[in-house]
């Protein structure tokens, strides 16, 4: 059973996606009080997880409607995320909370890392994985190439 709920919790990390990764509730923005030097570049973006020896990667645009949901939290799709602490600034992100999936299941997830116009870094932790995960996004072009996901 344990061996069967660690591999769901692989999966579910394997599973944040970029708008996952950062997706449900609001972070600095250029028209915040902060600096641009607190909010992320818009365009094409490159988003990589792993756990262990497992990993995914993807593209995606980010535009700037799109600012907003990229400091939201990690989050699996066809998930609410709730961070009930949730520190974005300085080029500093914390989250403390849970998500809840379509079947009403609650997990704990912890997650800390850093960001810059360019560049994200996550370290996350989901209750019953004894290892973090790792997702990294980084800047790769000012735009997208056409039919590229947001």
């Amino acid at each position: 059973m344990i061996c069967k709920t660690a591999a769901l919790a692989v999966i579910a990390l394997l599973a944040l996606t970029p708008g996952a990764v950062l997706h449900a509730q609001t972070p600095p923005t250029a028209a915040s009080a902060r600096g641009p030097s607190d909010t992320i570049s818009t365009g094409y973006w490159k988003y990589q997880t792993s756990l262990l020896f497992l990993g995914d990667t993807e593209f995606r645009c980010v535009g700037p409607e799109d600012v907003a949901k990229f400091f939201d939290g990690p989050c699996k799709k066809h998930t609410q995320c709730i961070y009930p602490i949730k520190e974005v600034a300085n080029g500093k992100a914390k989250y403390d909370g849970y998500w809840i999936d379509r079947h009403g299941k609650r997990t704990n997830v912890k997650a800390e890392g850093t960001y810059a116009s360019r560049r994200f870094d996550l370290s996350a932790r989901i209750a019953g994985i004894p290892v973090s995960g790792k997702i990294t996004a980084t800047w790769q072009a000012a735009t997208c190439p056409a039919g590229a996901p947001h």
